[in-house]
């Protein structure tokens, strides 16, 4: 039996157990057809039952991210998680821990659940090994939520009113919750919201600013992961770009954020970010606390998560 938590974020799918962690971009789709040329100049193939995909930077050139709110109902975005589970290791039954964005809970984790639970069928990888599994029971948890509620248990987080902010790919999600003198956390959907700035927002600023220099369209994806960059032959640094978008984007996020909570935001007792862009906006919110492997804190949660309701189902 196989126990797993997937977080399915716009730019990557990260993959927990207790031995082992993978990841790749969230990109996936089916293989095209292509011009034989050599076994070297093939892209890697992974193929679920019978049909081919391209799945994370094979499919750089092929995929758009996976922005759909309606998870449940995008067949590409459960092939994936297919092929994350697989790429792990697993085989067989999975017991699955997994998760959604704040603003895409509430309508959707009953329909995540049911679309997920039973779903299953043969990955080959690329490298010719099979796997035949199925998602067995599924766990899912509001994204942010759940990384930092484990955080609420040290005792030198006092009762009173927490700011969690998840900084991801393509959105953040904050809600206000409060820790009671007995411990409980309460959640506050009426101090909540979700934004779309995340790490994504750096890239298509840097792009749009190159596009207004140059008069040259650029995309996100020629500028994400690049210090250089070439233009009319000339190599172009980018970090001078990047630096600008963060300081402009850094006060936007805060600013939205301010804007939503009014007063509530003067009377927090503490700020927790997590998320894979906790660390490109920290200068935003200098006061507040970031796990260690902020990019894993939701993984963590949802596996943590999993084996103590397990545990308690089993005793």
């Amino acid at each position: 039996m196989t126990y797993l938590a997937i977080d399915v974020g716009h730019g990557y799918t990260k993959t927990l157990s207790d031995t082992n962690r993978t990841i790749f971009p969230s990109l996936i789709a089916p293989s095209p057809a292509m011009l034989e040329l050599g076994d070297q100049d093939r892209p890697p193939v992974t193929q679920i039952d019978d049909t081919d995909y391209l799945v994370g930077n094979a499919a750089r050139l092929y995929a758009v991210p996976r922005w759909s709110r309606d998870k449940a109902s995008d067949p590409e975005t459960l092939a994936m998680m297919l092929v994350a589970a697989a790429d792990h290791g697993a085989a067989g039954p999975v017991h699955l821990a997994t998760g959604l964005p704040l603003s895409w809970y509430g309508p959707g984790r009953e329909k995540f659940q049911h679309a997920l639970e039973g779903f299953g069928g043969t990955v080959t990888l690329p490298n010719g090994t099979q796997h035949r599994l199925w998602f067995e029971s599924v766990l899912v948890l509001p994204q942010g939520v759940a990384a930092a509620s484990t955080l609420f248990l040290r005792p030198e987080y006092e009762p009173g009113d927490y700011l969690i902010i998840d900084i991801g790919y393509r959105t953040t999600d904050f809600i206000i919750v409060t820790k009671t003198p007995t411990e409980r956390i309460v959640f506050h959907p009426d101090l909540a919201d979700s934004t779309e700035l995340g790490t994504h927002a750096v890239n298509a600023w840097v792009a749009n600013q190159l596009k207004k220099q140059y008069t040259i369209p650029f995309q996100p994806a020629e500028v994400e992961d690049r210090k250089h960059i070439h233009v009319r032959g000339q190599l172009v640094d980018l970090m001078p770009y990047r630096e600008t978008a963060i300081q402009h984007l850094q006060s936007q996020l805060r600013d939205r954020i301010i804007e939503k909570l009014d007063q509530s935001w003067d009377k927090l007792a503490g700020k927790i970010l997590v998320g894979g862009g906790a660390l490109l906006y920290a200068e935003a919110f200098p006061d507040a606390v970031i796990p260690q492997n902020p990019q894993w804190a939701n993984a963590q949660a949802y596996l943590s998560t999993l084996k103590a309701q397990l545990a308690i189902k089993s005793s």
